[in-house]
């Protein structure tokens, strides 16, 4: 979904407010549902080609990394129950999520296991073909306004489940936030206590399914959701300065008479070329039903390569235009902005975590196969 100058225009705005005080976007999630930005087609006939998705993400993210990322983990629970909800469910969401009428927060940290997608402390009860669930969860984007759930649980036997449930079907107790970070500040996430009883239809992957899903789908979503959100906040960032470049005499002076300055402006490119290539192989392995060992790999690899290379790339653009135009806070590079938000990157399921997932893996598979030979 391709957004026009004068929205993406609107949407600065409305992020850029939020972002000085560190609250959800609720004016820019209204424009973006209006958009397109939500939507979801439940009837696609090929339902694992995330490209349409994965531009909605990254449109949001040439507004602001965290727009980006918050319009990434909706389109992640939507996209699940596309795939693992009950045919119940996706009936019932399914024209609301077409529309975007619906926006999906997600509940899956835990305040005792953190971000550990195998484990939850919430044990659900059944009765009578009903679920009733209590869950506690440090941080949720969005929680405050988004208009329902799909949240991480525990079997009696350890298992772990996801289930959705609908604001309205639902108690919400807001804890008080603490949220005002570096950067990544419209995100907003909050504290919240949701207690709840649905029907047996509302779990997503079945009983204890919530390890296969993640595996099919849950966290090769949330990589290259990340990273599309992450290259188009950077992406965006390197059109403006080099705007700036051309529209300034002394600074298209300064970059076109040095080849140090030409060459950090190559370097961005070849940063930001890397994610590019990186992120569309792995969204077409994903359409073709790729997985394994090796898949894996290169998924964890791709959140790496987005985390370092999109920051690094920003982190350059603030040598190449300087204090005017990189350091300061500029509405027309928008620079510095990209730089707080990025730095987190590295952070959100931290670089250093995955690194030794993989570095487990490749002892298992090793380093992959040979390339794909030329066609003759």
């Amino acid at each position: 979904m391709l957004l026009d100058d004068d929205l993406r225009a609107t949407l600065i705005e409305a992020v850029d407010d939020a972002e000085r005080d560190a609250r959800f976007p609720a004016d820019a999630m209204k424009l973006a549902r209006e958009a397109g930005l939500l939507s979801i087609a439940f009837d696609d006939p090929d339902p694992r080609d995330l490209r349409p998705l994965v531009e909605s993400i990254y449109e949001a993210g040439r507004v602001s990394a965290a727009l980006g990322t918050i319009v990434g983990m909706h389109l992640q629970q939507a996209h699940v129950i596309a795939l693992h909800g009950t045919d119940e469910l996706r009936a019932e969401l399914g024209p609301a999520l077409a529309e975007g009428a619906t926006y999906i927060g997600s509940v899956t940290t835990e305040r005792n296991s953190g971000g550990d997608l195998r484990a939850s402390d919430s044990v659900i009860t059944r009765a009578g073909g009903r679920i009733t669930l209590d869950r506690d969860a440090p941080i949720v984007t969005g929680g405050e306004v988004c208009d329902s759930f799909l949240v991480k649980v525990s079997e009696p036997d350890g298992r772990p489940s996801l289930v959705y449930v609908p604001r309205d079907a639902a108690e919400v107790e807001l804890g008080r936030s603490a949220w005002d970070p570096m950067g990544m500040r419209e995100s907003a996430s909050v504290p919240l206590r949701l207690r709840a009883t649905v029907p047996e239809r509302n779990v997503v992957g079945g009983p204890g399914g919530f390890d296969r899903v993640v595996s099919d789908s849950f966290g090769v979503f949330a990589h290259i959701g990340w990273a599309a959100a992450w290259l188009g906040a950077a992406t965006e960032c390197g059109n403006r300065l080099v705007r700036a470049i051309r529209e300034a005499p002394t600074l298209r002076r300064k970059i076109g008479e040095s080849e140090l300055m030409l060459g950090r402006l190559a370097a961005v490119h070849s940063d930001l070329d890397a994610v590019r290539l990186a992120l569309d192989a792995l969204v077409a392995g994903y359409a073709a039903g790729r997985s394994g060992t090796e898949f894996a790999i290169r998924t964890n690899d791709l959140k790496v390569l987005a985390a370092t290379r999109c920051f690094a790339a920003v982190d350059t653009m603030v040598e190449i235009g300087g204090l005017p135009h990189g350091y300061m806070r500029d509405p027309g590079t928008r620079i510095e902005r990209a730089f707080r938000d990025l730095r987190s990157a590295s952070l959100n399921f931290s670089n250093d975590r995955l690194a030794a997932i993989n570095g487990k893996l490749i002892l298992r598979a090793g380093f992959g196969p040979a390339p794909t030979a030329r066609a003759r």
